[in-house]
């Protein structure tokens, strides 16, 4: 799921807080990412520098139901997301 820290008419922000994600329900983060080459982070922190104001969180789905995805920085409003997760 492509995580964009946007400012006016939400053109990527380099200069942006740290996003957190949360993931609640019938999944899990299996980890975060950004395309800098130079990260010390760690794939498995919840936390992530975003790279050219982005961040990649990867989703793991547990079993049918809701995901519920939750995104917040410091100075910004949180965003939620529900995803629905089904059998094929």
């Amino acid at each position: 799921m492509p995580l964009n820290v946007g400012g006016a008419h939400h053109a990527p922000v380099s200069s942006c807080p740290r996003p957190t994600v949360e993931v609640t329900g019938a999944g899990r983060m299996a980890g975060m990412s950004s395309a800098n080459p130079k990260t010390v982070e760690r794939f498995a922190d919840a936390t992530w520098r975003t790279f050219d104001g982005r961040v990649l969180a990867v989703l793991r789905p547990e079993g049918v139901g809701t995901v519920t995805v939750t995104c917040t920085a410091e100075g910004l409003a949180p965003v939620t997301v529900d995803l629905e997760v089904v059998h094929a």
